[in-house]
């Protein structure tokens, strides 16, 4: 990870930002979990919609920073918040099916609730 916001306290780039750091870990852990799942028809379909949500979570945050600034770049941080909520639906969605253990998703819906609340803080900072 970049160095320059731990040396200087200023962000300078996306990749300095906490939540994107986080994002990339959650991204790492859920593909990780998502290579082990049997693999049929349903799970298939679960899957698919969890990669794009897992990925959705990173793209709005550097989407938002690349391309949009002020409120909009909150309107981009409150689609990722959605995101990472989807996220953890859908890994709900694998635990009720079977197809992953009750602890994996626990696991992993801690990992997708500190990412929504850590959004869920820069979204108030940059508000105030």
């Amino acid at each position: 990870m970049p160095e320059n916001s731990e040396k200087t306290g200023k962000i300078k780039d996306y990749r300095d930002l906490l939540v994107w750091q986080k994002s990339c870990q959650l991204i790492s852990k859920g593909l990780k979990i998502l290579r082990a799942v049997r693999k049929d028809f349903v799970s298939e379909a679960i899957v698919r919609q969890l990669v794009r949500s897992l990925l959705s979570i990173r793209a709005n945050i550097v989407e938002g920073w690349c391309g949009h600034r002020g409120k909009s770049f909150i309107s981009f941080l409150e689609i990722s918040r959605g995101s990472a909520g989807e996220t953890e639906d859908w890994f709900f969605a694998l635990c009720s099916e079977g197809y992953i253990s009750e602890d994996t998703y626990i696991d992993i819906s801690k990992n997708c609730r500190e990412l929504m609340a850590m959004l869920t803080g820069l979204i108030r900072a940059l508000r105030t």
